[in-house]
């Protein structure tokens, strides 16, 4: 049985559509439990929420990198996908005067095709108030 959900992310108003599976066998250290697990477009390998954690009863010790499950620990391997950032510089088309308290969607051209989702972040030194915002490729 495969249930369509929608994820609720860290920031209160983000959602990523994913998937719920029938429960699968998962084996953490010498224990294996079976559990419905939650399938999201994420690049990383697995995620443990927070709902399986507290459900298995599984401790987190950061300071050693270890998973705490009934007196067993099992190591955590935690790598950092660092990368330099791609920057395009957003240019408004044409040139637009903007009235005091209001909004408006202008077209922009980007000095770059972004092949991945991106954050738009607005230039601080501005006189502009622009939210920060993640938008799709494309």
């Amino acid at each position: 049985m495969v249930q369509d959900v929608e994820m609720k992310l860290a920031d209160k108003d983000s959602t990523m559509n994913g998937f719920v599976i029938k429960p699968i066998s998962l084996k953490l250290g010498s224990q294996t439990f079976k559990e419905r697990v939650y399938v999201a477009p994420i690049s990383n390998d697995m995620l443990f929420g927070h709902d399986l954690l507290h459900h298995l009863g599984i401790l987190l010790d950061i300071a050693s990198n270890t998973l705490i499950l009934n007196g067993e620990r099992i190591p955590v391997h935690c790598t950092l996908k660092e990368s330099a950032p791609t920057v395009a510089r957003v240019t408004i088309i044409r040139r637009t005067v903007i009235p005091p308290n209001t909004a408006v969607r202008l077209k922009c051209a980007m000095s770059s095709k972004l092949d991945k989702d991106y954050y738009f972040q607005p230039n601080e030194d501005l006189k502009l108030v622009a939210p920060r915002v993640v938008r799709k490729k494309g």
